[in-house]
């Protein structure tokens, strides 16, 4: 038998029956009344007739049936016996009672039923149990009838007695009397989501008359479906259907219009085509109070806009609308609308007035202007306010709400763009941050575009110039370095924003100061903007600017290479010159002119060489005719075309045979008596190394030397005492005879200048057997070095392994044989010595451009970066291998990312060295053998360890005990002045700025007060740890020559000589074991003159000017031994080669009339072959016209390609001496000038008159007039 089920509310009860259902005045909720339509079927109803008669199968002697009190009692409580309380408890029947049953989630009430046998018990007996809310049972007092509701009786067994008994008792559950019985509403749950319209979410009462209460076939059978449910007629494959309209010729065609066709239906399908009936509030007039309601409404985002949206108030647009945004602080998005809204408004009017669309149409853009011109007002009234109270904040409402208007596009984006750049242009100085700020927030969109862009550029570099020349510009500093990086991101991302010819003759000078020390790129994108803007100018549009492919060449040559270019740099060469003869003919020129100098274009032109030998072009042939002119040829170097034709021999690119077979037959060797005084075809033959030729070429070899006077015996002797010398420099090692042991050793300059005078075949066999000794070396401390790993980083230090590195570098410096210097250092790439890898990096450093050249810096830099990052790892890194590091990736392309990292891991070292500095594990700890040094020690580790800051004061104070204690030890020449220099070091890193100005009167005073030579000399420990910039002592220098001080006339000039010594490499003293301080001092010196060369240029200057007042032999002597350095002669060669012009008027010219003689000496160095001399006695004599045309007629003919620069600066300082004497008006120098030229011209056809005109217009205004028509 299956379970009764109880009774639920199927649907509201008719007026007038029954109570009301829901709430009750106290908010309770209880059950309604049940009738007999709210019975279920009955089947399902409960047999609960007090009145039925007793059921079949139960005896006279069973129990009586229930009564419904009885039955209620046994639902809901258990028996047990009436107590007085609980009867005190029982309402009398005028009580209202309130009986409340708990219900279930779905509304009904919660019953429990206890396990029965179903077999054996009537259903009629089973008892169910209702709790109450506190889980005791209800007082057995209410099991009177009166108190509790009938239930419902049964259909089929009910009489009319029990409908009577049920409305009495119905009766006793009324409200009062007088109180009106609300009708049934069924009402939502209170936490409802609420719809747009009327309803709500999820809730959908059944009322029994929906649709889906319709019972049907199809209902019954399928179920009841929101949708018609789509019909499925797809039950197989199609390829019945598709197959023969596919076989058919136009079958792709019908299946392409069927998809087609599908496209189309689902794009209609998804797309919404009802109209938007969104339409703008209206604007009524309203009171102030309301507006100001109104508006404060709106600032407040808990106000929804739907709300707010009904009406807008009236008068609210323009300026003011502006201006109650801010004031109300209304939010950006809600002021957006706003504004949306009054433009829809005004918008709208304009169409309702005029008939004709164009009249709407105008004036629709006039509103539109009209309003951007509000905004802007809005904004530059923001801009006024600046430093005044709460600026800040407004600013920022300022520049979100105009930014939002512009990217809306809710105004004239052209007109607000053409103001800003109108108002930052005539903003002042004091504006320009906030200025430059507005001007970010429209960055994107003004550099694409040339009309705004240009006007950009010009506006930053009018402020850019303003800036710098301000009285204030040390305050100015920032935004001078933001106005560079704005102009450097405009450089890189448009850079035809400055191809202007007025702009660039106007700013051109401007823009490369502040862009100096940047990239490459950035560089590069410099160079091809001024090569741009040359073009523009009159000059290079006429057919004077023709340049030839030989002067395309040289400038390709003379250009910086990369060594990621290298591969391409042949095949552009030859796109240059199509003649392969002449092609090859102008590398070797250029490649051994006096006028160029350094290795790099050695190994450079051995590298182009071997590439057109490999493309089948014949080398050796155009090696052998440039030998051959050599007797006619002195403007190049013999001892640069060895080096370059001994390194094409040791990799198998020159034909040796060849070239003795050709020396043979010219008979060049039998009029030869000795080999030095031979032509450099016969020279040649002792330059070619030996290794790699079959033994008939060596005895050929050997034939010809030994008739010049050279035999082998001579040679093999020369190289024994060469192994010999230099065994004797190397730490470490062993000589085998007595007679190394007593060589001269410790002659270290005879030893350099001998080995600078070896043949090209002994140095390349030293080279090679001093790479061997390394290796030998290294093995042996690499031995030592395995059995002590487990020692600490400072026992594994091993000075030998470094001294050795020193010495044998130096020696093949000496030798010029880089490319075995490139195998050393791979040899000692393998050694984990910190001080040894950071030697290296500073080796790659000096010789960067040779070994890019070579082709191996790239690798050996990385293999660099490896051994550092396993030394990182292990964390047993030193600050000297950071510090190398990161200087020489700096330096390199593409390595931007790793020079952060090692910047970064460098202030981190230096960091932790000044926190844990003078810790007792401290490295750094100095010997304090008494107690005023363990004071100051104490003093210094207690400042540095206190943290990253330090003020003013105590960095003072800090410094001057440091400088005190460094000036005592400059006596003892011991390593206390290496310890105190790291103590400055770190004190540097805690207050850059307040430490250089420190630094800056330390040395200014020091200058004044001690011996010049001797305080350069101890200055040198300080800058190679980079606590004093070489630029500042040549500043502190300056400053002090510049000063009048009387009487002080001899140490002013000892002071300008002693600088010009500190700044130029020793190459006197002959040292071929320099330490690490020595060497990278010299890295240092030619950094300096390579990124400064015309501060160099001044020093030098100031120097010559300072000897020549004071007529003192020992001063002049000194600054002759400096003139014939080779590298001071260098540095001044390659300054010529690039500013002619420029040396002349900052060196040429003021020393032209003081210092002839020092003069003389310059441009001697400068041209060593002898052509442009400079001898004023010669422009002193009777005759004089005759005399200089002669001289100029002399550099004309001598002019060229390779030396163009130089015979400019030799034509100045020539029509400046002319122009001097010459006292008429008339200028004769410019006429005899230009009547040489054009001699020359007719009397050389063959002469280069490109070259002519490019010497003619690098004169500049000294030869204005000169016709250029003929040319």
């Amino acid at each position: 038998m299956s379970r009764p089920t109880p009774w639920t509310t199927q649907k509201p009860p008719p007026a007038g029956t029954g109570g009301p259902v829901g709430k009750e005045r106290d908010g309770s909720q209880h059950l309604p009344l049940p009738t007999s339509d709210t019975l279920p079927p009955s089947g399902d109803r409960m047999d609960v007739d007090m009145e039925e008669k007793a059921r079949p199968g139960i005896g006279a002697e069973g129990r009586s049936k229930p009564t419904i009190s009885t039955l209620n009692t046994t639902l809901a409580f258990p028996p047990r016996p009436v107590t007085e309380e609980d009867a005190s408890a029982i309402p009398s029947a005028s009580q209202d009672v309130d009986m409340r049953v708990d219900l279930h989630v779905l509304g009904k009430p919660t019953l429990r039923f206890p396990d029965i046998d179903v077999e054996t018990t009537d259903p009629m007996d089973v008892e169910v149990e209702i709790p109450a809310e506190d889980g005791q049972a209800w007082p057995a007092a209410l099991e009177r009838d009166h108190l509790l509701p009938p239930m419902p009786p049964r259909p089929r067994l009910g009489t009319p007695s029990h409908h009577h008994r049920g409305k009495s008792t119905i009766s006793q559950w009324s409200v009062e009397k007088g109180t009106a019985i609300k009708p049934y509403v069924l009402e939502p749950p209170p936490a409802a989501p609420r719809l747009s319209g009327d309803g709500y979410a999820d809730f959908f009462p059944r009322t029994g008359n929906q649709p889906e209460d319709v019972l049907s076939e199809q209902t019954i059978r399928q179920g009841y479906f929101d949708k018609a449910p789509t019909t499925q007629t797809e039950l197989q494959s199609a390829r019945s259907t598709l197959w023969p309209i596919l076989k058919h010729k136009s079958g792709l065609q019908v299946l392409s219009s069927a998809i087609k066709s599908a496209l189309e239906h689902r794009q209609a399908v998804g797309r919404i085509t009802t109209p938007s009936t969104f339409k703008p509030p209206p604007r009524v007039t309203l009171t102030d109070t309301k507006r100001e309601a109104w508006l404060r409404d709106l600032a407040n985002p808990s106000i929804p806009l739907r709300r707010l949206s009904r009406t807008i108030p009236h008068g609210v647009r323009g300026r003011v609308l502006l201006d109650h945004c801010w004031s109300k602080n209304i939010p950006t998005t809600r002021a957006i609308w706003l504004t949306r809204c009054v433009g829809a408004n005004e918008m709208r009017a304009f169409r309702r007035k005029g008939a004709n669309a164009m009249y709407a149409m105008g004036g629709e853009a006039k509103w539109v202007r009209d309003w951007t011109i509000f905004v802007e007002q809005f904004v530059e009234a923001a801009v006024e306010t600046c430093g005044a109270e709460n600026w800040q904040a407004k600013m920022s409402y300022v520049l979100r709400l105009t930014a939002h208007l512009f990217s809306e596009r809710l105004l004239d984006q052209g007109h607000y763009l053409d103001w800003l750049l109108t108002a930052f242009q005539s903003a002042s100085v004091d504006k320009l941050p906030v200025w430059l700020l507005l001007l970010q927030l429209y960055w994107n969109e003004m550099i694409p575009y040339r009309r705004s862009g240009k006007r950009l550029v010009l506006a930053l570099l009018e402020k850019l110039q303003l800036a710098t020349e301000a009285e204030t510009k040390e305050i100015l500093q920032p935004v001078v370095h933001r106005l560079s990086q704005l102009i450097t991101s405009v450089l890189l991302a448009k850079p035809s924003n400055f191809v202007s010819k007025s702009l660039w003759a106007q700013y051109g000078d401007l823009l490369r100061a502040n862009i100096e020390n940047l990239d490459p790129t950035v560089a590069s994108a410099l160079h091809d903007i001024g090569r741009r803007n040359g073009r523009l100018s009159p000059s290079a549009i006429g057919p004077t600017k023709l340049e030839t492919a030989t002067h395309k060449l040289v400038q390709l040559l003379d250009g910086k290479h990369h060594e990621s270019e290298l591969d391409e740099l042949p095949a552009r060469c030859s796109s240059l010159m199509e003649d392969p003869e002449v092609l090859l003919r102008c590398v070797l020129d250029w490649s051994t002119s006096i006028f160029r100098q350094g290795p790099s274009r050695i190994y450079l032109a051995a590298r182009l060489l071997r590439w057109w030998r490999e493309q089948g072009i014949d080398t050796d042939e155009a090696i052998l005719g440039f030998l051959s002119r050599c007797k006619v040829k002195s403007n190049f170097r013999p001892h640069d075309l060895f080096l370059l034709v001994s390194d094409l021999a040791r990799s198998g690119h020159f034909a040796v045979g060849r070239y003795l077979q050709w020396l043979i037959a010219r008979g060049a060797v039998d009029s030869v008596g000795d080999l030095q005084e031979a032509s450099c075809e016969v020279r040649l033959l002792a330059e070619i190394p030996r290794s790699g030729l079959s033994t008939s070429i060596i005895n050929i070899r050997r034939m010809l030397l030994k008739r010049v006077g050279l035999t082998s015996e001579m040679e093999q002797r020369m190289l024994e005492d060469a192994r010999s010398r230099v065994a004797a420099m190397i730490p470490g090692g062993s000589p085998s005879d007595s007679e190394t042991k007593s060589s001269p050793s410790a002659d270290l300059s005879s030893t350099q200048c001998w080995l600078l005078g070896l043949s090209g075949t002994i140095k390349w066999e030293l080279s090679q057997w001093v790479l061997q000794q390394a290796a030998a070396l290294i093995n042996a401390n690499g031995g030592d070095e395995t059995t002590s790993k487990d020692q600490t980083d400072a026992q594994r230090i091993y000075p030998a392994l470094l001294s050795q590195y020193h010495t044998i570098r130096g020696v093949l410096e000496a030798l010029q044989d880089f490319p075995t210097l490139a195998e050393l250092i791979k040899l000692y790439l393998t050694c984990e010595n910190t001080t040894v890898l950071a030697s290296i990096a500073d080796t790659l450093h000096q010789h960067q451009d040779t070994f890019i050249s070579l082709g191996i810096l790239q690798s050996s830099f990385d293999g660099l970066l490896n051994q550092y990052k396993n030394l990182k790892t292990g964390k047993r890194l030193e600050k000297t291998l950071i510090y190398s590091l990161a200087d020489l990736a700096s330096n390199l392309p593409k390595t931007e990312v790793i020079t952060r990292q090692l910047c970064a891991d460098l202030y981190e070292y230096e960091h932790r060295a000044a926190v844990a500095a003078f810790s007792p594990v401290s490295d750094d700890t100095p010997n304090t053998n008494n107690l005023a040094d363990a004071e100051f020690y104490e003093d210094v580790e207690r400042v540095l360890s206190s943290g990253s800051t330090i003020d003013l004061a105590t960095l003072a104070r800090l410094f001057k005990k440091i400088i005190v204690r460094i000036e005592s030890t400059w006596e003892e020449n011991g390593e206390k002045e290496v310890n105190f220099g790291n103590l400055l070091v770190k004190l540097r890193t805690l207050h850059v700025k307040g430490f250089d100005e420190l630094m800056k009167g330390w040395v200014v005073e020091s200058l004044g007060t001690s011996s010049s030579l001797k305080l350069f000399h101890q200055l040198r420990p300080l800058v190679v740890n980079g606590s004093l910039p070489l630029r500042t002592v040549v500043a502190c220098s300056t400053t002090i020559l510049d000063a009048e001080h009387t009487g002080k006339d001899k140490e002013q000039a000892s002071l300008a000589i002693a600088l010009l010594d500190f700044l130029s490499v020793n190459d006197a003293s002959g040292d071929l074991s320099l330490d690490q301080e020595c060497y990278r001092f010299r890295l240092l010196q030619a950094r300096y003159t390579a990124q400064h060369p015309f501060e160099w240029v001044a020093v030098l200057r100031r120097a010559v000017e300072r000897s020549v007042r004071m007529s003192d032999a020992d001063l002049s002597a000194t600054l002759d031994r400096l003139l014939d350095n080779e590298f001071v002669v260098s540095i001044l060669r390659r300054i010529v080669l690039n500013h002619p012009r420029r040396v002349f008027m900052e060196l040429v010219l003021p020393l032209k009339d003081t210092a002839s003689q020092f003069l003389e000496k310059i441009i001697s160095a400068l041209d060593p072959a002898g052509h442009m001399l400079y001898h004023p006695s010669q422009l002193d004599v009777d005759g004089r016209d005759i005399t200089t045309a002669s001289r100029i007629a002399q550099v004309t003919q001598s002019v060229g390609h390779l030396s163009l620069p130089f015979c400019q600066l030799q034509l100045l300082l020539l029509l400046s001496r002319a122009e001097q004497e010459d006292s008429s008006s008339d200028h004769a120098h410019r006429k005899l000038f230009t009547r040489i030229i054009v001699d020359q011209i007719d009397q050389s056809p063959t002469l280069p008159s490109n070259v002519l005109l490019s010497l003619i217009e690098a004169l500049g205004d000294d030869i204005a007039g000169v016709p250029k028509s003929g040319f």
